[in-house]
């Protein structure tokens, strides 16, 4: 582990804002992933319609492979306010 870390803090700063950019999704798409899990334990009622958590992970995946197909091309993403 500290044989990467130390690899992505000695790359080019293109490498390192796509590992940030990684880890970022990663880290919200986990966060989420507990936000409704934690939304599901606390309501005693069983969830009936799951077609919004059906959309929300189809859309999500296209999203993904959209950005990573960026990535893998080198375009450059900007993500602006």
């Amino acid at each position: 582990m500290k044989s990467f870390l130390k690899k992505i803090q000695q790359s080019e700063e293109k490498v390192k804002k796509r590992y940030l950019f990684i880890f970022s999704a990663i880290a919200m798409v986990v966060i989420i992933f507990l936000w409704i899990f934690y939304l599901k334990t606390i309501t005693s009622a069983p969830i009936k319609n799951q077609t919004f958590l059906k959309n929300f992970f189809v859309s999500l995946k296209q999203w993904l492979k959209v950005i990573f197909l960026k990535i893998k091309e080198g375009q450059v993403i900007i993500i602006e306010r």
